[in-house]
């Protein structure tokens, strides 16, 4: 039993190992009363640090308060149990109201696998044809046909530098896999990070072009452009074009989503439909939002961070509906999520905050508190369903 106490002490300051923790986990499952004694405990070390916390009211009263706004608060249920969620989680589904056992095999799967989430690797492919890959983790040059490096990284991060001898202008294409992302710091200066699922096209010698930088984007990426007044910072994006000088904005412009969104962080961009010549000007923390299937551009004023956190590895849902919370999550976990729930996909007023450390199961979880659901994985497939 003290072992086990040990353990658990561990497991609230993040200090315990894999196999510590699978120990801990298994012994839980045992019994129920395990499940006691590890709720008890959890309650004792939180009083120890902070007299005034409840572990059940306080749960209970997230409970009701879920049930009575429809939102969830991750920050909240994380106040101690943010190490943990998986073991009261599990836990939770076998020896309470559930006590659903192959839901529990379920979860217990889908944590052991989400390991092998990241397989896919990023794929540079330079104007010459050459195609590389990017590994996460490993520094690497990257060299043309000829030898030639025109780029280094090391899985995060790639660092393109000016080729003097190209004179014509072509591009570099970067594809970046679901479950990835890459800061890539181009040879004008400029900053770009790319998001998950994201193709991002641009010049392997920005002074090819003559009037302008242009680069093209499918996906999302977040931009710290160079300032150059003799050559505006243009993105294409679809059905838009973003014209700058030097600032920060990140553009959202994904194929399967029916909105097209430019957010500016700081200083001023022209936004511009195609084959439109009516230009919409962009003022720090105000939103352009372009609605494909309208073919209709509006603006708001926003909260600049919900729309970048992703960049910090974050992910903050402010009134998203649950097709666009599914959607996220498909391209950052690198998985298929099918809603075969009674939960409409448009549905939602949903907001919260979680971190992408989390594995999707934690995620998923505490949704469900707010709209009950069930979900099981097969392979790269989860399902989602009524309870």
């Amino acid at each position: 039993m003290i072992e086990k106490r040990k353990l658990l002490k561990k497991l609230v300051n993040n200090t315990i190992t894999a196999e510590e923790k699978a120990a801990l986990e298994s012994w839980v499952l045992e019994k129920e009363e395990n499940l006691v004694w590890f709720k008890d405990e959890l309650q004792e070390i939180e009083s120890a640090t902070t007299k005034s916390f409840d572990t059940e009211k306080s749960y209970a009263q997230l409970i009701q308060k879920i049930q009575q706004r429809e939102r969830f608060s991750i920050k909240m249920f994380y106040k101690y149990a943010a190490a943990v969620l998986i073991l009261i989680s599990v836990s939770y589904l076998v020896f309470t109201n559930m006590k659903d056992e192959e839901t529990t095999v379920v979860v217990k799967e889908q944590v052991d696998s989400l390991n092998d989430a990241t397989k896919n690797e990023i794929i540079i492919t330079l104007a010459d044809g050459t195609q590389k890959t990017l590994k996460e983790s490993t520094k690497e040059a990257i060299k043309d046909k000829h030898g030639n490096i025109v780029a280094s990284g090391d899985g995060t991060t790639l660092n393109f530098t000016e080729d003097s001898k190209v004179l014509e202008l072509v591009y570099n294409t970067i594809t970046i896999p679901r479950g990835r992302t890459l800061q890539l710091n181009l040879s004008d200066g400029s900053k770009v990070w790319l998001n998950a699922g994201t193709e991002f096209r641009f010049p392997q010698n920005f002074n090819a072009e003559k009037d302008h930088r242009t680069v093209f984007l499918k996906g999302e990426a977040f931009f710290d452009v160079e300032s150059d007044k003799n050559k505006p910072f243009i993105v294409n994006s679809n059905e838009i074009q973003v014209e700058v000088l030097g600032t920060q904005f990140n553009v959202s412009s994904y194929d399967n989503e029916n909105k097209l969104t430019t957010t500016l962080v700081e200083g001023s961009i022209a936004i511009a439909e195609k084959d439109n010549t009516n230009t919409t000007i962009l003022t720090p923390s105000h939103q352009a939002v372009f609605d494909k299937k309208g073919k209709t551009l509006h603006t708001k004023k926003v909260n600049t961070k919900i729309y970048t956190s992703w960049m910090d590895n974050v992910l903050i849902i402010d009134n998203y509906t649950f097709s666009e919370i599914l959607k996220r999550l498909e391209r950052k976990f690198d998985v298929k999520i099918v809603n075969a729930s009674s939960i409409e996909n448009e549905s939602g007023n949903y907001k919260g905050e979680f971190s992408y450390n989390d594995t999707i199961e934690d995620i998923l979880y505490t949704i469900s508190l707010s709209k009950p659901f069930k979900y099981t994985k097969t392979n790269e497939t989860i399902t989602i369903s009524d309870p």
